[in-house]
């Protein structure tokens, strides 16, 4: 079936990634940071233009959902590797990858916290990556007494991973 096309071009770096919904979510590639979303509840659906990669999306460039608010990208032609939240339309630079990704790069979620990825290039290269989720530390004073709490937030889950009142 012929969809509405997208906002643009695409061409190398270009990747999918599709949620558990009704979205996909698209970057352009051809060393640009368009970044796009796409609603095929009824078709021949719609296009949203989104908040930008963090840097171009080039050779290589890959995303993969992550159950819950998250895709995680791979920049392709560098090492950069990023994470998208989903309900705050921003994105997060992470740790960077080993190498530089290439053509062919690619990664894939196979458990809950990580999973895989081909660098690419033309390289044997095969790594596994860890991802943890946002945490946050909140610290509130209320006359002589202080509380202290460690919060972690995946998705709609959220752990409490410490608490202490002083």
């Amino acid at each position: 079936s012929d969809m509405t096309d997208a906002p643009g071009n695409v061409d190398y770096g270009a990747a999918l990634a599709a949620t558990s919904g009704t979205s996909i979510y698209a970057s352009r590639g051809d060393n640009t940071t368009s970044f796009w979303s796409y609603n095929g509840s009824s078709p021949p659906g719609s296009w949203t233009v989104l908040q930008d990669t963090p840097t171009q999306m080039s050779n290589g460039g890959s995303l993969s959902y992550y159950s819950g608010s998250y895709l995680y990208a791979l920049q392709g032609s560098s090492t950069e590797f990023w994470r998208y939240s989903i309900p705050s339309n921003s994105w997060t630079t992470l740790a960077n990858t080993p190498a530089p990704v290439g053509f062919g790069g690619d990664l894939i979620f196979t458990y809950p916290l990580g999973g895989f990825a081909l660098r690419g290039g033309n390289s044997p290269d095969f790594w596994e990556f860890k991802v943890t989720p946002p945490r946050y530390d909140i610290s509130s004073l209320a006359g002589s007494v202080t509380t202290d709490i460690r919060l972690e937030i995946d998705g709609s889950t959220k752990t409490i991973i410490f608490w202490d009142i002083d």
